[in-house]
């Protein structure tokens, strides 16, 4: 059986980028979840203002309805 031989060079090397890896892997997972948060804040806030835009309009047609059936 034929074996594969690095360098203790080659493995320093093989071993810093998987550190570096990790290291992107978890600042890129912290981005992530700081955007996932802005983003529902942000769909919170404009679920909010629908409510807010919405809920006049439907009472004003349920008003429009309940005359009209009068």
């Amino acid at each position: 059986m034929e074996r594969f031989l690095t360098t203790p060079l080659e493995e320093r090397e093989k071993f810093e980028q998987m550190k570096n890896l990790n290291t992107r892997l978890s600042s890129n997972e912290a981005i992530i979840a700081k955007l996932e948060k802005e983003l529902n804040d942000a769909i919170a806030e404009r679920d909010a203002d629908l409510l807010l835009t919405i809920r006049p309009l439907m009472i004003n047609i349920i008003l429009f309805i309940t005359i009209a059936i009068i």
